[in-house]
């Protein structure tokens, strides 16, 4: 069974979401002076992380893989802001265990 799930769009540039595997978008809008994104899930499905990135009017966007989902306006409309879903491979991390060094047991030949 589906059901429509709402979550809060963070005051960020950029930012991920996790939710049901195949979530649909449905709409975002500002409910109680804050942005939300309201998604049609299958509660049953693994989770997935989705990301997100959110331009102002005016603002340039220098990235073609984005997907488009909808504006929002915040303060009576003087700050307008447009939502994307970001489809651009993630960042990659760091791989932090190649720094950390190997201690020998005592009494142990390397």
């Amino acid at each position: 069974m589906q059901q429509i799930w709402k979550y809060l769009i963070p005051v960020k540039d950029e930012f991920s979401v996790d939710m049901p595997e195949g979530a649909t978008i449905l709409a975002v809008q500002m409910q109680r002076n804050e942005p939300h994104i309201w998604a049609l899930v299958y509660p049953a499905n693994h989770s997935e992380t989705r990301r997100f990135r959110v331009f102002g009017t005016g603002q340039p966007i220098d990235d073609h893989n984005l997907s488009y989902i909808g504006t929002f306006q915040i303060l009576g409309g003087d700050l307008v802001f447009h939502l994307f879903e970001d489809y651009n491979d993630p960042p990659e991390m760091e791989a932090i265990f190649m720094e950390v060094p190997v201690h020998k047991l005592v009494g142990q030949e390397a």
